[in-house]
């Protein structure tokens, strides 16, 4: 059965000449990492030096008391490190170092007939392990470990078998959905190339091919978003097609099917998803930095890709809609310094999404200011890991904090014009009192129906209004006084900042990254409150580097919803620098008069807002306009005379402009 490095490396030319070497460079981050395993020590999320041993090694990971722990164990994470130093460098050590932890797992788990995988592995560590597009794993770095004594013969042949019989065990045991299945297709695919002499290496590709094909057809949505709608795993999803891509102009008669205009949807998305300072915007289970500048990796690989694809550099537009995902990323440039928000009103797709519907999140001067707290950590049995999910944490409303369900949002609906944006969608379902972790698997309790609508109109350079229109079935008619929900209306706001709170608004203060928070029509009983660091129930949590970070969250709530209608506006103003002076007006509206917002600034500027009842009937005649809009806005200057306005999902405003438009969009004059 031993392959000859003459083998090994044949049959990875295709592959070098697709991806490149999967072997790093050495970095001093390499070297440490390296230096530490050759010490029994291996670091658990490049954080915690953990202590193994690289003999009689507890497979089974008991140091930490997290799920993640044993996966990263059996992942050899720290494997193309060993192998990046024996590289460079030659000296033995690094090779018998990584000799050892294989001898060592192969011990633990030794070739026989009926192999499978231990109670706390699983076949995406397998892949992983194994090696596949994007880990190098055992077979990745072999090549260059085979060069040294310490990978004789009878050795190879040892890895040879494990990794044969594991590869069997994936084929029978392959993941049925999500990343899992495509990690696990390509880990067969790309072993049965690089072990193309054994005979069960071409079933292991041909699988893998069918698969992985299968996968890129129902797991990439038409507007290029990975069925899990997450950005992280979604940029993991993207850069394994992009490979594939790659492959397939060095090996085509492989058949690999993935076309280039859905690969740069896919990267497309990736940078939608990226924030002003480079990093991801955390919505569901993703992180990303919130403060500071940062290696933007996405705009990167997507030049890359776009290049080696001989499509222009061309960056997408600021308003990114993906109806497929139910995403909205808005943003007025593509520099550091630019405002930044996103909008969710995501369809579900599995565990790794949250109960967020109507979220937003909002990033501006260098600074995130409304955050969406992404995943705190994978330890289901940590009360946290359930607050990250929840509809809690997020930037929406509430009622009782339950959670959402997993509906889908329903007439989601997005314009932009020249200076404006336009967001709204409608959050049609229950709220459940049952425990969500990565679903209600201990039933989900007592439930009330609502329909939650929000608006988000951008008027940039001046403000995001955020309109809620919230309707609540009750559960009895007359509703008992002990049955009414409590409303809540929550905003995470980012660590390490100054909350000043007044009763109709808040300011944030992170230097020169601040936020005015104006709440100008709300209930009467409505009340604001701060929550920072809480644990029962868990309130105003960030997740840090490997740690929980206390981070205030702003909630305007009332503890019995007053009727079974609730109309909300907030006004968000970012500003650096004196706290902008503003008056504000408002008036709800009562079914035959639309409801109004003005706002009055210190240099005597004044902004006018109407709108129907969510955005959906024609305003009709209203002061000096008539327009068949739902919303409609103007700016006066200290004079009184109209400088700005415009009309939302209109066909004219007369007598801005007296032409009629066959379909609705946003008007400007």
């Amino acid at each position: 059965m031993t392959l000859t490095i003459e083998d090994l490396l044949q049959n990875a030319q295709p592959l070098l000449a697709a991806w490149g070497d999967p072997v790093p460079a050495v970095t001093d981050e390499i070297r440490n990492v390296a230096e530490q395993a050759l010490n029994g020590i291996i670091y658990f999320y490049g954080v915690h030096e953990t202590e193994v041993g690289r003999h009689n090694i507890d497979w089974s990971a008991p140091q930490h008391q997290h799920q993640e722990w044993p996966a990263q164990l059996n992942r050899f994470f720290f494997l193309p490190s060993l192998a990046a130093l024996y590289r460079e460098t030659g000296d033995e050590k690094y090779a018998e170092a990584a000799r050892d932890y294989l001898a060592e797992w192969m011990r633990a788990h030794p070739t026989r007939p009926g192999w499978e995988m231990a109670p706390y592995d699983s076949v995406l560590n397998l892949c992983i392990r194994l090696g596949n597009s994007n880990f190098a794993g055992w077979l990745g770095t072999l090549p260059i470990f085979i060069k040294s004594p310490a990978f004789h013969d009878a050795f190879l042949d040892e890895i040879i078998a494990s990794c044969a019989i594991q590869l069997d065990y994936l084929m029978k045991m392959i993941a049925p959905n999500i990343n899992w299945r495509i990690a696990n297709a390509d880990s067969l695919l790309v072993n049965g190339i690089r072990l193309a002499h054994l005979p069960a290496a071409a079933r292991w590709r041909q699988f893998g091919l069918r698969v992985l094909n299968d996968a890129w057809h129902r797991q990439v949505l038409p507007d290029g978003v990975h069925y899990e709608r997450n950005p992280s795993y979604h940029l993991w999803m993207a850069r394994v097609m992009a490979d594939y891509w790659k492959l397939a102009r060095v090996m085509p008669e492989l058949g690999l099917v993935m076309d280039t205009d859905s690969v740069a949807r896919m990267f497309d998305y990736a940078l939608a998803c990226t924030r002003p300072n480079g990093s991801l915007n955390a919505m569901h289970d993703c992180q990303g930095e919130r403060t500071g500048s940062h290696p933007n990796e996405v705009k990167r690989l997507r030049v890359d890709f776009r290049q080696t694809a001989g499509l222009p550099n061309a960056l997408p537009p600021f308003a990114q809609y993906f109806p497929d995902a139910g995403q909205v990323f808005l943003r007025d440039g593509w520099g550091e310094d630019a405002t930044y928000l996103t909008f969710d009103a995501t369809h579900w797709g599995g565990g790794h999404c949250h109960l967020s519907r109507n979220a937003v999140q909002l990033h501006a001067l260098g600074h995130s200011l409304l955050v969406d707290p992404g995943y705190l950590t994978y330890e289901a049995g940590d009360p946290l890991s359930a607050h990250g999910k929840s509809t809690r944490a997020h930037n929406t409303l509430t009622l009782n904090g339950w959670n959402q369900g997993e509906t889908d949002p329903v007439h989601t609906r997005v314009l932009s014009a020249p200076g404006y944006d336009f967001v709204a969608s409608d959050y049609e379902g229950a709220y459940w009192s049952g425990p969500y972790t990565w679903n209600f698997h201990e039933g989900r309790g007592r439930a009330l129906f609502a329909s939650h609508h929000r608006m988000l109109f951008w008027i940039h350079g001046r403000a995001v209004v955020v309109i809620d229109s919230l309707v609540r079935e009750p559960n009895a008619v007359p509703e008992p006084p002990e049955s009414v929900p409590s409303l809540e209306a929550n905003w995470q706001l980012c660590e390490g900042g100054e909350v000043e709170l007044g009763a109709d608004r808040a300011i944030t203060r992170y230097g020169d990254a601040n936020l005015l928070m104006l709440f100008p029509l709300a209930s009467p009983e409505m009340t604001l409150s701060m929550h920072t660091g809480e644990q029962n129930p868990p309130r105003g949590w960030l997740p840090g580097k490997d740690c929980f970070l206390p981070a205030p969250q702003l909630t305007l709530s009332c503890e019995k919803m007053a009727g079974h209608y609730a109309e909300l506006v907030t006004v968000l103003v970012p500003f650096a620098g004196e706290t902008p002076v503003v008056k504000m007006t408002a008036q709800k509206t009562d079914g035959q008069h639309p409801a109004s917002l003005t706002l009055t600034w210190g240099d005597g500027t004044v902004d006018e807002l109407w709108w129907t009842y969510r955005g959906i009937i024609m305003l009709g005649a209203i002061g000096e306009y008539e327009t068949d809009g739902g919303l409609l806005y103007q700016q006066r200057n200290a004079a009184g005379a109209v400088t700005r306005a415009c009309a939302v999902e209109a066909t004219y405003l007369a007598p801005v402009d007296m032409r009629t438009r066959k379909a609705p969009g946003i008007i400007t004059g």
